[in-house]
């Protein structure tokens, strides 16, 4: 009597081939991801042919039934995985968004407080990148964005406590609800941008061009406005801003100030609001 095995031989090659798969697609199931749901189908197509052709190399004679019975196995095993894969490719397009998102926000954090104009470029390209994928309430937190190009950019609600942004480009960027709360913004660009509810906060605003800036409800208390171009501003609602504050400015030329600001600077800063 030959004595045959619980197992056939060939369910034990496929499972082992399945195993090993399995466990290649959990170790990098991240550059899965991030590749998209056709290039995971991809993979999982060619996977399977390519292990089947490996174990042929061990099989002399292509012929033989344990080769065959091999093939079939495999077959089925793809059909088997047909559902299985489905499900795990649409749970992957689900989550795609909020895992790309989530290593943007990891790099930032790495490269946080990193002087070197490389790691602010590297973050520039991240935080576009998240602008994109609609990610809002970005931390840029003591973030070094010194003389980069962030106009038009929407970081509405994001952290910019402490960052550095002088020199900084923000023409028409979104910064709606953003705390800058000690922010750098020296010289800074921020014509037509969006400051509506923000807190500013002892930031350093000196010489930054804030011309036709929507600055409505923005806390301003102890901001430094030295030499600061504010015409055409609207500070309506603005919160801790003061007389003495304004007269530091380079202009006030056409700007909307709240009503008791507004007598004070007429009394006290008349030129200011003349055109220059």
């Amino acid at each position: 009597m030959v004595w045959q095995p619980p197992i056939p031989g060939d369910a034990v090659v496929c499972g082992l081939l399945t195993a090993l798969f399995c466990l290649l697609a959990f170790r990098f199931r991240s550059r899965l991801a991030a590749s998209g749901p056709a290039a995971a189908v991809f993979l999982v197509l060619l996977a399977v042919p390519v292990l089947i052709g490996l174990a042929r190399l061990y099989r002399p004679f292509a012929g033989e039934p344990f080769f065959e019975a091999v093939l079939i196995e495999a077959y089925a095993m793809l059909l088997g995985m047909a559902l299985p894969l489905a499900l795990v490719l649409v749970f992957m397009a689900r989550h795609r968004r909020s895992w790309e998102i989530r290593r943007c926000r990891n790099d930032i954090e790495v490269m946080r407080g990193w002087k070197d104009p490389a790691a602010a470029r590297r973050i520039l390209a991240l935080v576009r990148h998240l602008s994109r994928l609609g990610a809002s309430g970005l931390d840029l937190s003591r973030c070094h964005l010194r003389q980069l190009n962030l106009s038009g950019m929407s970081l509405t609600g994001a952290l910019l406590v402490g960052a550095d942004l002088e020199d900084a480009n923000l023409s028409a960027s979104n910064l709606k609800d953003a705390d800058l709360q000690g922010a750098a913004l020296h010289r800074a660009v921020m014509r037509r941008a969006d400051l509506s509810g923000s807190v500013l906060w002892g930031a350093d605003m000196r010489e930054a061009v804030l011309v036709e800036a929507e600055l409505r409800g923005a806390l301003l208390k102890e901001a430094d406005l030295t030499g600061a171009d504010l015409s055409g501003a609207r500070l309506g609602r603005a919160r801790g801003l003061t007389a003495e504050q304004l007269g530091r400015a380079k202009t006030l030329h056409g700007s909307e100030l709240p009503a008791p600001l507004l007598s004070q600077v007429k009394a006290r800063y008349p030129a200011l609001l003349r055109a220059g």
